[in-house]
Order: C-alpha cells, then structure tokens, then sequence
C-alpha cells in the first residue's frame, strides 16, 4: 500500500510541476467590492467607497483585465470624486463592450457630476434603448428628472423601477423606497412619503439614508428635535462631514445652538470634509467667504452638478462679487432645478428676498 501510493503520487508531482498550482481566483475581492460599494450608496462614506476600490484593486492584481473588477474600480473612484479617473475607465469597459447598459448608466452619473448634461441624457437614453425593461433605466433617468426639477416624474421613475426589481433583492427595493420618498417630500406629499419610508426600513432596518429622509420629514412636521435625534443617528452610524453638517443644522433649529456650535467646529477637522459641505460651513458658520471661495474654484475645476454650482455661486456671494455670483446661479437655474436651498441662494444672491441671518435654513 505503501508503495502504490508513491506511485500514485508521481503523476500529480509532475502535474505540479509542469502547470503550477492552480490560479487564484479575484471571485472573492469583487464580491468584496460589490458589497461595499452597496454600503457606500447608502452611508456616501469616502472610507466605504476607498476600501471597495481597494478590493477592486486586489481583484485586478489577479487578473489585471477583468471586466467586473474594472466597472467596481471605477465606481469607486466616482465615489472618491475622481471624475478624471471614472471617465477614463468607464470609457474604456464603454469601448470593451458597448451594450452594457451598467457602464452607459455609470457615463451618465460622471457626465452629469462634471456638468456635461447633454451628454449625460445622452447616455441615459442608450440604458433606455438597450434594455427597455431594467429598471436601471428608469433609475438612471430619475436622476436626470430630479436636477430639471420633475419630481414628480423622477418619483414615477423610481416607483417604475421597484415594480420591476425582484423581491428577494430587499437593499435594493429599500434603496428605491428611499428614492421615492425623497421625491415625494420634495412635492410636499407627507403622508405618502411616511408610508413609503416605513417600507423602506422594514426591507433595511439600519440605512443611513432612511434616517436622513425620516429626518427630513420631522423637520418638515416641525418635529426639528426628533429631526436632531435622527441625524445623530445617521452620524453615527456615518461619520462623514455631509452628517455633520446636517446635524449641526438640525440642533441649531432644534435650538440646542451651543452644541451646534460644538459639532459645526468639528466639521474643519473632518477628513472627510470636502466639497460643497465645507464651501458652505465657511462662508456660513466660520464667516470666511476668502476661504469659502477658495474651496469652491478648486471644486468647481473638477466638478460642476447641481450643488457644486449652487456652493459655487454662495461663495462668490458671500464674498461680494455679486455680478459673478448671479452667472453661476442664472446656470444652475437654467437646468429647471427646484431645490429649496438652492432657490432660496438664488433669491438672496438677486436681492429677490431676506432671511434670517442671511442664510436659507429658516425657509427651506
């Protein structure tokens, strides 16, 4: 026996050697990285979107072509900010396989953060065409209705887009909910929204962004220290200088102004802090609109969406050029944006309206 199994071992020795041990799958790093970039959607963390294209990136030292560790890379990198870097990868897996609706719908959201509209509905339509029945189409649409101000179309859109996604794919169909109701707050429909957002977290108990939309109702009922309470919540659960920041906005309206003040000085130090929050807590809390538009030009060379635009032209407000001021913000308008921050920018910065403290909180 002892022999016999010498002999039987000879063969795979020789095997070995000839061929190698077999090759390391990047299977378990791009599901790594899918999962995280999942939970990146929902908390909008830098640290969860870096440590997906950290995964992507081990899957791609195994095999440096693969298709579905590059689209995970690149969608990282959109996370991170690095339009640059998306919008040559995204074009490159655009040019490796043209009908794949998930690269066309990643084109349009890079296009639409660096201001290209045109061509980020350009994009959405080829979702459309290529595959009428997904609802990344309407998804990818919905968000293109939103910056024009169709909210109800964009609500449509999503509520289309659940009806065709399965029900065993829970974060997906809360994450849609969570859309919905976002919308349906925007037209003042409460109640609806409630209901919506009750769903929503049944399918996923502990998402940020139901928390932030749950907080956005409180603070549209009045209810502005349970809106406080919510987005404490949603700091904790996502430490990042956007939860800051509406924390710090929430107690200052729940008038717990001392432990806004307390949270605001934190923001400065956040490494997270980066573009329109920070733009807006120094021209508004620490009353530095030099530093303020610093912030802004450098962000708005790289980034040119809705809310850069808006940051933008508070900036140059803030710091009284006010000829510029009006420019950037005739652009944003220009898109149909009914955003009651940014509308309410838009009235102070044309002398159309005032508020408290100069500043749009009290009103939106």
């Amino acid at each position: 026996m002892q022999n016999l199994s010498k002999w039987a071992a000879g063969p795979m020795v020789l095997l070995l050697c000839a061929f190698g041990p077999p090759a390391k799958s990047p299977q378990t790093d791009i599901d790594q990285a899918a999962r995280l970039l999942r939970q990146a959607r929902d908390t909008q963390n830098p640290e969860d979107f870096r440590q997906a294209g950290a995964a992507a990136a081990k899957a791609l030292a195994i095999d440096s072509e693969n298709f579905e560790a590059q689209r995970y890379q690149a969608m990282a990198m959109l996370g991170r900010q690095d339009l640059t870097g998306a919008l040559a990868l995204t074009s490159k897996l655009n040019r490796r396989s043209s009908d794949d609706i998930g690269i066309w719908s990643m084109l349009s959201a890079i296009h639409a953060a660096a201001g290209d509209y045109t061509e980020a509905e350009r994009c959405a339509q080829w979702v459309l065409d290529l595959r009428r029945d997904s609802p990344l189409g309407f998804t990818t649409a919905a968000r293109l209705r939103e910056v024009h101000g169709d909210y109800d179309g964009a609500s449509e859109f999503y509520s289309e887009a659940l009806r065709r996604t399965p029900q065993s794919d829970a974060e997906e169909r809360s994450w849609l909910m969570v859309q919905s109701a976002r919308m349906l707050l925007r037209t003042k429909n409460r109640d609806a929204a409630a209901a919506t957002l009750q769903q929503a977290a049944k399918l996923m108990p502990n998402s940020v962004q139901v928390l932030e939309q749950e907080a956005e109702l409180a603070r549209m009922n009045g209810e502005f220290g349970q809106a406080a309470a919510l987005l404490g919540n949603a700091l904790r659960a996502s430490p990042t200088a956007e939860h800051l920041y509406s924390y710090a906005q929430a107690l200052d309206r729940a008038g717990r102004q001392d432990e806004a003040r307390a949270v605001y000085q934190k923001l400065g130090a956040e490494p997270s802090a980066v573009g329109s929050v920070l733009i807006l807590y120094y021209a508004d809390q620490e009353k530095n609109p030099e530093k303020a538009l610093v912030l802004a030009m450098k962000q708005i060379s790289v980034r040119q969406d809705t809310a850069t635009l808006d940051a933008y032209a508070w900036a140059l407000y803030r710091a009284g050029r006010l000829t510029e001021a009006r420019t950037q913000m005739d652009k944003l308008l220009a898109l149909g944006t009914r955003d009651p921050g940014y509308v309410c920018h838009a009235a102070l910065i044309t002398g159309a309206a005032q508020t408290r403290e100069g500043t749009c909180e009290s009103i939106q």
